[in-house]
């Protein structure tokens, strides 16, 4: 068993690298819906290159045509390398796509490529980082109405010496079919759109800022994969934001409303049972899930408790139920200024928030981390009731089988709200620093057959997958707008 352990802890060295991001639990544990497609007028300008996603994403583009932007196009596809090469016939094009509500979708980029991109539609990043000349994701789309969407690093990297290829296809095929289904069906719903109505105003004088305030959503679309001989594994992971700015005129105050939903898919994992010729292995099986974000001003410097609080963050505990409800509400009174839904908008009688999602979240425990009131928030997921050897020596049927959430699609939602006393003071604009952790644990037995004498590791943690990033805020207007 010396020597099996060995081997996990080499093989964790190397697969320790960060990777780039609704439903409910307990649902199918490939979590893949039928082949979404979108008829929206595409043009992919220059070469596309073939990585592994390319395929499902092109084919589902029913409407797409090579480098002319047409007077009906609505979505723009292009590689990092071919930024440098746009003729001014295609900036144009981009601008007025951009312009019109359509998605410009950037492969591959990094940071600097896509600041160039963003200065020709003159768009505001929301979500990128900056990692030199390594290109920080594999997909970046956005929109004029502060909609971003990142795809991770989805495709393995060539095998090092003595490893083995992720050769199974047909894993791999389906996992990248459901991965841009997902991304299709954000474009489709982010596409160009009617303005939303005029929000509706209670009797009680006050407002909901759902109606009222311009959200800043962001997602965050995640793959990690891992191959152990001839046992391959890879596993999703979707973050999604709904975010919301207001400032309190009253007080010198910025609060940002955040709306969380991270989908787990879990079912690619999981293998059940398979000898490596020493060995029995069993698993893969979710073990947790954690999300913590930090704020800090934009020039990454962090901000102290004295000037950040995490309001009302919601779940905050342990829970072992069925099914479980997640809900926030605030209200402000007073002179409040955000960005509206129309053009900039400010309130003087107050407003109101309030959300609520229920989710299935049995065999789990919820861990809101003491502390973390203050400037950060994090929540641990803790898969509950884990296999455990029932019998030591008949192990080949002794385990007992994992909860469903640990193999199948799991969904978390957490909620809070940022409290920034006088912002200006302290940065202006800010950054919440998101980090997504999961661990996926197998149980492993060495059996002497004949002398019934077996060498068991439960509960082994051998694939802790961490995905950092970045979502740039949108600060509220913090000047009053003159009255006509």
């Amino acid at each position: 068993m010396r020597k099996a352990r060995e081997y996990w802890w080499i093989l964790l060295a190397a697969v320790l690298f960060p990777v780039m991001s609704g439903g409910c639990g307990g649902g199918d544990g490939n979590a893949f819906r039928s082949v979404t497609a979108t008829d929206r007028p595409a043009t992919l300008l220059g070469d596309i290159p073939d990585l592994d996603f390319i395929p499902a994403f092109e084919s589902r583009l029913t409407k797409k045509t090579k480098d002319v932007i047409a007077d009906d196009t609505e979505i723009v596809v292009l590689h990092d390398w071919h930024v440098d090469s746009l003729s001014d016939a295609q900036k144009a094009g981009l601008k007025k796509v951009y312009d019109g509500g359509g998605v410009v979708v950037l492969i591959e980029p990094t940071y600097e490529e896509l600041a160039k991109l963003s200065g020709v539609v003159k768009h505001d990043l929301k979500a990128a980082e900056d990692k030199g000349a390594d290109h920080f994701c594999d997909m970046y789309a956005f929109n004029n109405d502060w909609h971003t969407y990142v795809v991770g690093h989805t495709h393995s990297d060539p095998p090092k010496a003595g490893e083995d290829e992720f050769s199974d296809d047909a894993a791999k095929k389906a996992y990248y079919e459901g991965l841009m289904d997902n991304f299709v069906e954000w474009i489709d719903n982010n596409g160009p759109h009617p303005k939303p109505s005029s929000p509706n105003f209670g009797n009680d004088g006050t407002s909901r800022i759902e109606n009222l305030v311009k959200a800043q959503t962001v997602t965050f679309n995640d793959t990690h994969t891992l191959t152990l001989g001839a046992v391959h594994f890879i596993t999703g992971l979707t973050n999604t934001y709904f975010i919301y700015a207001l400032y309190d005129f009253d007080h010198d105050y910025d609060y940002y409303v955040f709306d969380h939903q991270a989908t787990v898919i879990n079912g690619p994992m999981f293998k059940g049972h398979w000898n490596d010729g020493e060995t029995d292995w069993w698993g893969c099986w979710l073990y947790f899930y954690q999300a913590s974000h930090a704020l800090k001003s934009t020039g990454g410097t962090p901000l102290t408790p004295a000037v950040c609080n995490a309001l009302q963050p919601r779940p905050t505990t342990s829970i072992g139920t069925t099914s479980y409800t997640v809900s926030q509400s605030y209200s402000w009174s007073g002179s409040l200024g955000f960005s509206g839904t129309g053009a900039t908008g400010g309130l003087s009688g107050g407003a109101s928030y309030s959300s609520s999602n229920t989710t299935d979240l049995s065999d789990i425990r919820i861990n809101y981390v003491t502390g973390s009131t203050d400037e950060g928030t994090t929540w641990q997921y803790q898969v509950q009731n884990l296999p455990t050897f029932i019998d030591k020596i008949r192990i080949l049927n002794g385990i007992t089988d994992p909860p469903l959430i640990a193999v199948n699609t799991a969904v978390f939602y957490d909620k809070w709200i940022w409290m920034i006393r006088e912002p200006k003071k302290n940065g202006g604009k800010f950054d919440a620093s998101c980090l997504f952790i999961m661990n996926y644990t197998c149980d492993t037995a060495k059996v002497l057959y004949g002398s019934f004498k077996a060498d068991v590791t439960e509960n082994l943690l051998i694939f802790p997958a961490f995905y950092p990033h970045t979502i740039n805020l949108t600060p509220p207007p913090r000047e009053k707008t003159p009255t006509p």
